[in-house]
């Protein structure tokens, strides 16, 4: 009884990008490669996200994003749970994957708004690629954890329409213990910084 009065005060922000249930919202966008997401409400306050490259060995995945504050206002919190796979050359192999999770804040002022998530990710290295267009920083490329933080910045226009770029950096744990230089960092941290556009239905 208290648990349900609990998740019927927390609702996720009902925005483009977290649309409740019955709607849906589709982006498409770029980081290294062109990318397609979906995006819906299961309950009003758990979101469910799915993500696909639209690339030779794709990473495809999804994401699950659970209120941790009440959405209603100008800002609200949320923890999420997302996992990996990339598809390897041959349909039979994957070549990686991940599973992560984190909390995140997200605020809102007229239109604008700017959200920061951080957590953990594991990365489980099975077949790499060694592929020109795959760095070899990816998590499912090198595996073994990480710490991961995201910074999305956007715009909606009404509720129908949004903008936003992100940038996402994942460093290996192994890095930040071992005194690393600066140079150690950059090559071995995995870094996305992209641009989507999503139209909700």
């Amino acid at each position: 009884m208290i648990a349900t009065v609990l998740l019927a005060a927390l609702t996720l922000p009902d925005d483009v990008g977290a649309p409740p249930p019955g709607e849906v919202t589709i982006m498409a966008g770029f980081d290294r490669r062109p990318f397609v997401e979906v995006r819906t409400g299961l309950l009003d306050w758990l979101g469910l996200r799915l993500e696909g490259e639209v690339a030779e060995a794709p990473r495809v995945g999804g994401e699950l994003r659970v209120a941790a504050g009440d959405g209603r206002g100008g800002l609200a919190a949320h923890t999420w749970l997302r996992t990996h796979l990339r598809i390897g050359d041959d349909d039979d192999v994957i070549s990686g994957a991940d599973l992560a999770a984190g909390v995140g804040v997200v605020g809102h002022a007229g239109g604008a708004f700017l959200r920061f998530d951080g957590g953990l990710v594991y990365g489980i290295k099975i077949a790499p690629l060694h592929a020109d267009e795959l760095p070899r920083a990816a998590v499912d490329q090198q595996g073994g954890l990480f710490f991961t933080q995201e910074l999305t910045a956007g715009y909606d226009f009404g509720q129908r329409l949004r903008l936003d770029v992100f940038l996402e950096a994942s460093v290996p744990s192994n890095v930040l213990v071992s005194d690393p230089t600066d140079e150690d960092v950059v090559r071995e941290t995995d870094a996305r910084i992209g641009a989507r556009v999503g139209v909700r239905f």
